[in-house]
């Protein structure tokens, strides 16, 4: 049995990909903001990549879990047994 900690950290590994994936989205749909003046009118600014590296790095929990996915093995964490 898993304990309710176990659980939360699991949820938290990968709700990374998606709020930084939001984030980067929302922050190319808002324009930029006062740097925009300086560097010219650009869907992606400094933050908007940053966002978008960040949710790559934290893709990893989410390409695990679709190759055990795709291969057939049921989802656990690393040490548990079923």
């Amino acid at each position: 049995m898993t304990s309710p900690l176990a659980c939360v950290a699991d949820a938290l590994r990968y709700a990374a990909l998606p709020t930084f994936a939001a984030m980067a989205f929302v922050t190319t749909a808002s324009g930029g903001g006062p740097a925009e003046a300086l560097c010219g009118p650009s869907g992606l600014n400094g933050m908007a990549v940053m966002y978008g590296l960040m949710s790559a790095f934290h893709a990893g929990p989410w390409l695990k879990l679709i190759a055990n996915l795709r291969a057939g093995a049921p989802h656990t964490r690393e040490g548990e047994t079923i």
